[in-house]
């Protein structure tokens, strides 16, 4: 079987590292497996752009300053429309799509492709059922329609109120598309299962999953010597979001946890991946170690691996790896109780999750975790046991290869 991925990126966020993953895991099972991508980070040569170079290149940046000023989403771009003509396209037996809202396919393109192949879409948020935001916060017209919409700053952001118009496009493309969504979480399934954009679609749930044999636990004493972690402290590990994502991803919140920790007796040490230099105003209180972005698997689960827990302050998440990839390396969770933190998590088995934006309650969980060994071993203990049962990149792999043979013999069927 041979299988076409379509992605915004090939290894960048979290959308792109589960396309990724699933990518090398195919070719590692025997199966064909290529990427189309708006923009390409890696070097795998089975990797390729979706628009080139050249006249198509101009008109897509063209087309993307036209949508921006009338608010509209992925309903211009041509190249979308030129699929059908590329080797890779034709070479495919199911097209796999992720996120479709990083300024480069034409949801008009849908129907059209999904006449001619299987084709199967990865929800990673919520964009595909809302009118342009991927997480609704506390907003339900998702529901019924969309238009006025309180969040356009919301990512992706708009300046122009059209959420009403891009609802209605996105059912009318759904509602002509031969297409089988995919949700990683049972929160996010739910959502497609109320929605009234999705109800000609067949709906899926497949979980995340990592790589249980690099995300692996180890001596935390030692991967603290090994990386110049002080022994004999708490130790936190943290992503920070890029300033495009602060907001969703709790940048505010987080700042405001570090300050109830700074107020008290602990002295954590916080290992901190993603961006650099955002946390300066509390260099003066606590040691913070940065490895800004990591492509490197391995270093990443280590560094996981020694910390105490892995906190996370986001206020809009669907099945985040970085929780998983935690608790596969025997690592608890502090966290919100937001989108499918919960369903992973399972607390209090693999950590503590706090009320939503209460930043002292998420505090409290970190002073509890650091201070009881005891506990912080138990959960890590069950963390890894949760990632290797449910959560497992091959055992994730594996239900895309099922889903993809099963719609292949559908399709042929109906052929």
């Amino acid at each position: 079987m041979n299988i076409l991925q379509i992605s915004t990126y090939d290894n960048l966020g979290g959308a792109a590292h589960v396309a990724f993953r699933l990518h090398q895991s195919y070719k590692a099972m025997g199966l064909g497996s290529r990427m189309i991508v708006r923009q390409q980070i890696t070097r795998d040569n089975q990797v390729f752009s979706s628009c080139g170079d050249g006249m198509i290149k101009w008109i897509e940046k063209s087309v993307t300053r036209l949508e921006r000023s009338f608010g509209w989403q992925g309903v211009l771009y041509p190249s979308t429309f030129l699929l059908p003509f590329r080797r890779h396209y034709k070479w495919a037996d199911v097209l796999h799509v992720h996120n479709l809202h990083g300024e480069y396919f034409n949801l008009f393109a849908l129907p059209l492709l999904s006449l001619d192949k299987p084709v199967i879409w990865t929800l990673h948020d919520m964009w595909a059922i809302t009118g342009h935001c991927s997480h609704s916060f506390d907003c339900e017209r998702w529901k019924t329609g969309c238009g006025n919409c309180p969040y356009l700053s919301a990512l992706p952001a708009v300046t122009r109120d059209s959420t009403h118009l891009m609802y209605k496009i996105k059912k009318k493309v759904l509602t002509r598309s031969n297409i089988s969504l995919v949700a990683p979480s049972q929160w996010l399934k739910a959502k497609l299962d109320a929605s009234l954009i999705t109800t000609s679609c067949a709906c899926y749930l497949i979980p995340n999953g990592v790589d249980i044999n690099v995300f692996i636990p180890h001596s935390k004493s030692l991967l603290r010597q090994l990386y110049s972690i002080p022994l004999g402290r708490p130790v936190i590990a943290l992503t920070v979001p890029a300033a495009k994502d602060s907001k969703t991803k709790g940048l505010e919140k987080l700042m405001e946890v570090m300050e109830q920790i700074s107020r008290s007796e602990a002295r954590p040490v916080f290992l901190v991946f993603g961006e650099t230099n955002s946390l300066e105003k509390y260099h003066n209180r606590f040691q913070i170690i940065e490895y800004g972005w990591v492509q490197d698997e391995r270093l990443m689960a280590q560094i996981m691996g020694a910390a105490d827990l892995y906190l996370m302050t986001s206020s809009a998440e669907n099945a985040p790896l970085s929780i998983i990839e935690s608790m596969a390396c025997g690592t608890p969770v502090a966290a919100f109780d937001i989108g499918g933190i919960a369903e992973i998590v399972r607390p209090p088995k693999a950590g503590f999750l706090a009320s939503p934006g209460d930043h002292k309650g998420l505090a409290q969980i970190v002073f509890d975790l650091i201070s009881s060994f005891g506990l912080r071993e138990t959960m890590g203990f069950q963390a890894r046991e949760i990632a290797v049962n449910d959560y497992s990149l091959e055992l994730q792999a594996g239900r895309y290869r099922a889903l993809y043979e099963q719609e292949k013999e559908k399709y042929c069927i109906k052929r």
